[in-house]
């Protein structure tokens, strides 16, 4: 079971998996279509000309690639990003094997939210002002969200192992490093990935 805790009117769940130092707050939101993420919570980078860097970066490196998505928002605002996974993953202590997101390549906004193509999957209870019970979760039925708002009949070929993102960035950052152009970094998220999935 999932337990999303009530804090300020806001039901959170964290995300935990081994590349991780710390775990990631998710904020259930019923208006998202799907989980979108962005480098700050996940990189644990505070710097907004760092982010920025690495996003204009990652721009440019996944232009083109098929895990690159590009659509509008609710107000028509454009968005671009990635088709993530994150393998052997646990929210709130529930265990998933894949666990699929929309890597928001905006650097002007921290965002961890969980979309409703998670929780539409979700069986709830709860008590009145209380935290919000998961008694079960359709795995089927997520794999089918995940594919209908991430734009892609095929989740294993057109997403990317979030891992293999990472690794490009740490590159990256070693590259600016190594210039003077940035201080050496911390990592929240440690990359174990040996098989990079870009082509």
């Amino acid at each position: 079971m999932i337990n999303f805790e009530l804090d300020h009117d806001d039901f959170y769940a964290f995300l935990d998996a081994a590349c991780f130092e710390d775990v990631i707050w998710l904020q259930l939101d019923t208006g998202a279509d799907c989980t979108a993420l962005t480098l700050h919570p996940l990189l644990n980078i505070k710097e907004i000309d760092v982010i920025q860097k690495i996003t204009e970066f990652l721009q440019k490196e996944m232009a083109g690639k098929k895990y690159y998505i590009q659509f509008r928002a609710a107000n028509q605002t454009p968005v671009q990003g990635i088709r993530c996974v994150l393998h052997n993953i646990s929210i709130s202590g529930m265990k998933i094997k894949k666990f699929y997101f929309f890597l928001s390549l905006d650097y002007a906004y921290s965002l961890t939210l969980l979309g409703k193509e998670f929780f539409i999957c979700c069986s709830f209870f709860r008590n009145y002002d209380a935290d919000l019970i998961v008694r079960s979760f359709h795995s089927e039925r997520y794999l089918a969200n995940c594919r209908k708002y991430l734009h892609t009949d095929s989740l294993d070929e057109y997403t990317i192992d979030f891992l293999s993102v990472v690794e490009m960035v740490q590159a990256y950052c070693r590259s600016l490093t190594d210039q003077k152009e940035i201080p050496a970094i911390h990592w929240n998220t440690v990359s174990h990935s040996t098989d990079s999935m870009l082509s």
